[in-house]
């Protein structure tokens, strides 16, 4: 895979924890694709078990491709409460956690598209933004997984 592909692919996931051989658990804030050393940057909070003092810049800690992992969920632990909101999104109101969970598998597992394009996207980066491993272009959760993209996590 190359840089830019992963770099797109991070970019989905910025403020959401990743794992990094150098610092531990951190919160991804910057993606700079041009910085083949370090393009992952982490901030707003310290990685677990480490503490930083105010005179250490958080902020300018880097990390390449490699040494960092995207933590998600897999899609089977979609939760109750992100599931009214697929409803939501898709404008169903009976049923809707059960029929919230229906809709992300039908688009994201066994792909069928009898959704809006906009609600699709809609729903994807919802999903995004909750932390869920989600495939990208002509990669699946598992090709990821494989790449050491990401990280299944409960």
């Amino acid at each position: 895979m190359d840089k830019l592909t992963k770099g797109r692919i991070f970019g989905c996931y910025i403020g959401q924890k990743v794992e990094t051989k150098d610092y531990g658990i951190a919160v991804l804030t910057t993606i700079d694709i041009n910085n083949d050393r370090y393009p992952l940057w982490f901030g707003n909070s310290a990685p677990e078990n480490k503490s930083f003092t105010t005179d250490e810049n958080y902020n300018s800690r880097g990390q390449s491709y490699g040494l960092c992992r995207i933590l998600v969920k897999p899609l089977s632990n979609l939760t109750d409460e992100d599931s009214i909101e697929v409803c939501k999104i898709v404008q169903f109101s009976t049923n809707i956690v059960s029929t919230g969970k229906a809709v992300v598998l039908e688009i994201f597992v066994k792909q069928l598209l009898d959704y809006a394009p906009k609600e699709v996207m809609l729903i994807y980066h919802y999903l995004l933004s909750k932390g869920y491993a989600l495939s990208y272009m002509n990669y699946t959760v598992e090709d990821l997984v494989k790449e050491g993209i990401y990280k299944l996590i409960d």
